[in-house]
C-alpha cells in the first residue's frame, strides 16, 4: 500500500474517531516514508483525544522539526497547550502563529487574544501591558469599522481588569501609595470602557457589566483599606454631582475599607467615585 493510501486511511480513521485504526495507519505511513509531516501531525491529534499529552506533545514537537514552515503541527501545539492549560509552553507557540498569519489581520488579533490570556495565567504583567498597548490599544481606540466585535473587546477587558485588580500578583509595581493609585485608575478605565459597550446592548452585555461592577465593589471593600476625605471630588477625573458624590459618601458612611465604590445606573452615565488615600 502507497503512503497516499495510508495517508487515505488515516484521516477517514480519524473522522469517524477510531483511534487504533488511525494509529495503524499513521505507523504505516512513517514506516513507509520516516518523518513524514502528515502522520506525525495525525499521530499528535489522535493522541491528544485520547487524552495523552506526552505522546501528542512529542509527535507536533517531531512534525514541527521536520517541516517548520508548515503551520499545522505549531497549530495542533497550540490547540493542545489550551487543552491542557499549558500556558507558559503555550505563549512561543502563539508568536509563532502571528508570524504566519500577519497577512490576517483578524487572525493576528485573535491569537493575541489567547496570548494575552496566558500571560495572565503566568503573572506577566508587563508583559499583558505591551501586547495590549501594541496589538489591541489602536483597535480599541476606532470608534467605527473595528476588526474586533464587542464580545472579543470585553474578553480584552476582562483579561485586563483582572490583570489590574491583583497587580502584586501578577508582578506589577503596587507598593507605593501613587503604584496603587495609578494602578487603580487604570482599573477605573477599563470599567468604563466595559460600561460604555455594555451601555444600550443586548441584556447579555448588560449582564457581564452589571456582574463587573459589582466584583469591583468587592473587591475594592475587601483588599484596599483607606480612608473617605472631602478632597475626593477633587482628586477624581471622573467628576460625580454634588448629589452623586453624596449618596456615594452617604452609601459607605463609617466604611474605612473602600478606596472607591460605584453608582451603575444604566439609565445615566457610569460614575466612579475615587477617594484619595491617607
Amino acid at each position: 500500500m502507497s503512503l497516499k493510501e495510508h495517508l487515505k486511511q488515516a484521516r477517514e480513521a480519524i473522522d469517524k474517531k477510531r483511534w487504533d485504526a488511525a494509529i495503524r495507519a499513521c505507523l504505516a505511513a512513517l514506516d513507509d516514508t520516516p518523518g513524514n509531516y502528515e502522520a506525525l501531525v495525525f499521530l499528535g491529534l489522535i493522541w491528544s483525544n485520547r487524552e495523552d499529552f506526552n505522546k501528542s506533545e512529542g509527535y507536533y514537537i517531531t512534525a514541527t522539526k521536520s517541516d517548520p514552515k508548515q503551520m499545522h503541527a505549531w497549530s495542533g501545539l497550540n490547540q493542545l497547550y489550551n487543552k491542557f492549560n499549558k500556558y507558559k509552553q503555550n505563549i512561543p507557540i502563539l508568536d509563532k502563529l502571528i508570524t504566519f498569519a500577519k497577512s490576517n489581520p483578524k487572525r493576528v488579533l485573535v491569537l493575541n487574544i489567547n496570548k494575552l490570556k496566558c500571560q495572565l495565567e503566568c503573572n506577566l504583567g508587563e508583559e499583558m501591558i505591551q501586547t495590549f498597548n501594541k496589538s489591541f490599544a489602536p483597535e480599541l481606540a476606532k470608534k467605527s469599522e473595528s476588526l474586533l466585535d464587542i464580545n472579543q473587546k470585553l474578553r480584552i477587558y476582562e483579561l485586563m481588569i483582572n490583570l489590574y485588580e491583583n497587580p502584586a500578583q501578577n508582578n506589577l509595581e503596587d507598593s507605593t501609595p501613587e503604584e496603587k493609585k495609578n494602578n487603580l485608575k487604570k482599573m477605573n478605565e477599563l470599567y468604563t470602557a466595559v460600561f460604555d459597550i455594555g451601555h444600550g446592548s443586548s441584556p447579555t452585555i448588560g449582564k457581564f457589566v452589571n456582574n463587573y461592577l459589582r466584583r469591583l465593589y468587592n473587591n475594592i471593600q475587601k483588599n484596599v483599606p483607606v480612608k473617605i476625605l472631602d478632597e475626593v471630588k477633587k482628586e477624581s477625573e471622573f467628576l460625580p454631582s454634588s448629589d452623586l458624590l453624596t449618596r456615594l459618601n452617604e452609601e459607605i458612611t463609617n466604611k474605612s475599607d473602600i478606596l472607591f465604590t460605584y453608582y451603575p445606573q444604566f439609565e445615566l452615565p457610569f460614575q466612579i467615585a475615587i477617594l484619595k488615600s491617607e
